[in-house]
């Protein structure tokens, strides 16, 4: 398909939408046009509605899962695998499975790492341990640790007050 071909179909879907706004077929189908066209974030955004719209829709759960985490939404990424690793279909299942430990076992040797760091400093809460903290409180916002990711925040906070965006951090992660 050459690029004015699917200008057009990318077109196409959109005044199909217009009209049918709810129809997760065509939002799918954009989406999957939106990708072969390189606009990922487009893309990710419509298999997101497709899956909104069709919650039976693995594969447009799927699809926006993998979008998600190659456009920097790890978190969404992660929530969206993590759910989809309980499907009904082992195709489905085993896919969010793996994607799943790809994205989680990293965050789970960080913040273990993190917190060792912290463990054997003689002193944890000193300035010089901030970036220990804020790597630690990081991490396990990623990993939808929360009570973890605002204790440490909190930390970050104490350490370094003139920091303002610290609170901005910490209400993002309390409104979860």
């Amino acid at each position: 398909m050459c690029s004015s071909d699917l200008d057009s179909a990318i077109e196409l879907f959109r005044k199909g939408l217009a009209l049918q706004p709810s129809n997760a077929g065509v939002h799918k189908d954009l989406a999957y046009a939106l990708l072969k066209a390189g606009e990922n974030v487009d893309a990710r955004d419509e298999f997101a509605t497709a899956a909104k719209l069709n919650p039976q829709d693995e594969t447009a759960s799927l699809e926006f899962a993998f979008l998600a985490f190659e456009t920097k939404e790890p978190i969404e990424a992660r929530r969206t695998f993590d759910r989809l690793r309980h499907s009904s279909n082992p195709a489905t299942r085993a896919t969010a499975e793996q994607a799943f430990r790809n994205i989680d076992q990293p965050l789970a040797s960080g913040i273990a790492r993190w917190k060792e760091a912290l463990a054997r400093s003689p002193n944890p809460n000193d300035l010089s341990m901030f970036s220990a903290h804020w790597e630690l409180a990081q991490l396990a916002e990623l990993r939808d640790e929360l009570p973890l990711a605002a204790e440490q925040y909190e930390l970050c906070r104490k350490l370094k007050p003139q920091l303002s965006e610290l609170l901005i951090t910490l209400a993002r992660v309390w409104a979860q």
